[in-house]
């Protein structure tokens, strides 16, 4: 790099919508983009389809509109890790959460993805916006304790039964880390929820083996209309 674009590096380009952008208050993404995202005047609670018992609070604090969609596609389905960044600072700054985590110990948990998922896509963004999470609230972060041994189908095309047959043993603990869920408070973290079915099924597992007050948090919630 030559003195000149040392001293005057080019403006950063904002992921969503590729112009450049010389300030913003998020990371990688411009104001005009940023005017786009539309934040719950209160917070979300999605009641889980046939039991949300597990869980003390499940928190979505985006509406699934606009910028917010179209950063949520590109870090599902076109490669784009970077898109979790101003995602993951809007879940950070929920009131909600901040207060409920406020001196807490929880043990961060993401939902995971099938190895095939995984291996195909590089990276799961869960683990991605859980990470960022867990560093905003020095929480420790596992990636490893909650597993999922096979890959399902969009749910949000399935009947209730359709969802439960297909969810049914598709997440399993590792044994060898289940100690760490013995009456911990855990924050389940995924990037959307749409019938709640996949939150469900992995809080009721977690709690099976052990976890204490049940949390969870997405960035947005969908419904098939979003689709």
């Amino acid at each position: 790099m030559g003195f000149w674009q040392e001293l005057f590096p080019e403006p950063p380009l904002c992921i969503n919508c590729g112009d450049t952008f010389v300030f913003s208050s998020l990371p990688r993404l411009c104001n005009s983009c940023l005017s786009e995202i539309e934040l719950r005047e209160e917070p979300f609670v999605r009641e889980i389809e046939g039991s949300d018992s597990f869980f003390t609070l499940i928190n979505s604090p985006l509406v699934y509109r606009g910028a917010v969609r179209s950063l949520l596609r590109s870090l599902k389905y076109d490669n784009s890790p970077e898109a979790a960044l101003p995602l993951a600072e809007i879940m950070v700054g929920s009131s909600m959460l901040a207060k409920l985590l406020a001196g807490s110990s929880a043990l961060v948990v993401p939902v995971p993805l099938a190895s095939s998922r995984l291996k195909s896509r590089g990276y799961n963004q869960a683990a991605l916006l859980a990470g960022i999470i867990a560093s905003k609230f020095s929480l420790e972060l596992d990636r490893n304790i909650l597993k999922r041994p096979r890959e399902t189908p969009p749910l949000y095309e399935l009947s209730s039964l359709e969802r439960k047959n297909v969810l049914s043993g598709a997440f399993s603990v590792d044994n060898s880390l289940s100690w760490k869920l013995a009456g911990r408070e855990v924050l389940l973290v995924d990037d959307i929820i749409t019938t709640g079915s996949t939150l469900r099924e992995a809080g009721s597992l977690l709690a099976q083996k052990g976890a204490g007050n049940l949390l969870a948090l997405t960035a947005a919630a969908v419904g098939k209309q979003d689709y």
